[in-house]
């Protein structure tokens, strides 16, 4: 037997041709994929199409799975013998589960500091929560859950909900995936959200002397004046910092 094709998409048509030898032959046609087996056609001549039922989805893999169509040849009703031929199926392109627009939305995490109104490099996490209803799944298969993944981590949604590690980037991305009961997926883009950079604050100057009572530098003085200069990470107008000096008597 031959094919019209060495591979197709479930769904599509495929001509399959038995090169019978005589007139008087007839031919009984099924395929094997996977586990699944079933009749295509009965006293077959020449050749018959095949239109690729959609319930082998639960058996086709989205790189491709083998599918064994037999052929039993006939002379009235003694089996004269068997042949097989190969075909290539693969899913069709709208397997994968559908989502609408709404079906994520992305929530800041600021557990680690509850006090900052902001999304914080090396604190904030991103929260993911799913609208099961924005998503379908097709040809009879269900939505098996969630994900999402940031910074390589892959975390699965409970409940409808996923939250990140601490974001370790401020151009953190997170990928968010549903995932039907044949293990096909769809993945999107979160939310875009600006995360401000951190870092500890460090003093950039700093100086004392020997002063008179009006801060007048004097190498007698009998004060003391310090100067002192810091930065600290603006986090989006959030952060200040604070210098304080301390001082005690020599030996106290």
């Amino acid at each position: 037997p031959t094919l019209s094709k060495s591979s197709a998409k479930v769904g599509e048509t495929v001509t399959i041709y038995t090169g019978r030898k005589n007139i008087r032959y007839k031919h009984t046609i099924s395929y094997t994929v996977g586990t699944a087996t079933g009749t295509i056609a009965k006293n077959v001549a020449s050749s018959v199409e095949w239109e690729i039922p959609t319930e082998l989805l639960d058996s086709v893999k989205m790189e491709g799975s083998d599918c064994t169509i037999s052929v039993a040849t006939y002379y009235n009703t003694t089996l004269r013998g068997t042949n097989m031929v190969h075909l290539t199926l693969y899913p069709p392109d709208d397997a994968m589960p559908s989502v609408s627009e709404g079906w994520v939305s992305v929530s800041r995490d600021n557990s680690l500091i509850p006090s900052v109104n902001a999304w914080v490099k090396g604190y904030s996490k991103a929260k993911v929560t799913f609208d099961s209803t924005k998503a379908a799944a097709k040809y009879g298969a269900s939505i098996r859950g969630f994900s999402i993944t940031c910074n390589g981590e892959k975390t699965n949604a409970v409940n409808g909900a996923a939250t990140t590690g601490v974001l370790a980037s401020v151009n953190a991305m997170v990928l968010c995936t549903v995932t039907d009961s044949r293990g096909r997926s769809a993945t999107a883009t979160g939310e875009a959200v600006t995360v401000a950079a951190y870092y500890p604050p460090a003093i950039t100057a700093s100086m004392a002397a020997r002063c008179a009572a009006d801060g007048t530098e004097k190498d007698d003085g009998a004060y003391l004046k310090v100067k002192c200069a810091a930065q600290c990470a603006d986090v989006q107008g959030h952060n200040t910092v604070v210098l304080r000096a301390r001082f005690r008597p020599m030996g106290g």
